[in-house]
């Protein structure tokens, strides 16, 4: 029996309709494979391989088709509709905010309205209680203190949230992988996540690189 390990908002997209609806995460009990897991960031979790998929403080950049990431509120929120206007292949939802309730991801970096470690707490604590994902996007020098911040916690065992996966930049053109950057993380960074956590590395942007990149894009290393 497959078990279900969360909830996240997706958007089903047919010719002429769109459907937002709300989507159980089953797990699926597969043969083992070296150095591949079950748990919800992993590698080798409902799919094979990576997959890219972008952001955009403007979501009209992002490219037609793809996988993407959409801004739910804030200054680059992006319209309910966007999905279908994008035709994309899948989409989830970006918070600024804290909006644990409909946003699949939080954005914690500086002078976002989010950025506080009680901002960040309150976000994992309310996916939490959800039984949903919390997607972390937060840049390297930072993690050791988004750790720390749900440590903190007065909400029990939020940094060991089986749910809890981090999406980590590094916009420097190089495709890393998930083992690359838990290395660097715990050699330069003082930050120790477990690999099958790092769910995602965004690590170039189109057409290239710099201040007048329209989209960011991501490796995705475990299930969307």
């Amino acid at each position: 029996m497959p078990e279900i390990v969360g909830l996240d908002k997706v958007y089903g997209i047919l010719p002429g309709v769109t459907k937002c609806y709300m989507a159980a995460t089953v797990r699926v009990q597969r043969p083992s494979e070296p150095g591949k897991g079950i748990s919800p960031g992993s590698a080798g979790y409902d799919r094979e391989g990576p997959m890219q998929f972008y952001d955009a403080s403007n979501w009209r950049n992002i490219p037609r088709g793809s996988a993407a990431m959409l801004y739910i509120d804030g200054d680059y929120a992006a319209p309910a509709d966007a999905p279908a206007q994008l035709a994309l292949s899948h989409a989830r939802w970006i918070t600024v905010e804290g909006n644990h309730q409909t946003a699949g991801a939080i954005d914690w970096e500086e002078f976002q309205p989010c950025f506080t470690d009680q901002a960040l707490a309150d976000y994992v604590a309310g996916r939490k209680s959800m039984g949903a994902r919390a997607r972390v996007y937060v840049q390297r020098s930072l993690v050791s203190r988004a750790l720390a911040a749900l440590d903190a916690s007065e909400a029990e065992d939020l940094a060991t949230y089986p749910g809890l996966v981090w999406w980590i930049p590094t916009l420097d053109g190089r495709e890393w992988t998930a083992g690359e950057l838990q290395a660097d993380l715990a050699a330069n960074w003082n930050a120790n996540l477990p690999l099958e956590t790092i769910w995602a590395n965004q690590w170039n942007q189109i057409p290239h690189l710099g201040p007048n990149a329209k989209a960011d894009q991501s490796t995705l290393f475990g299930a969307w």
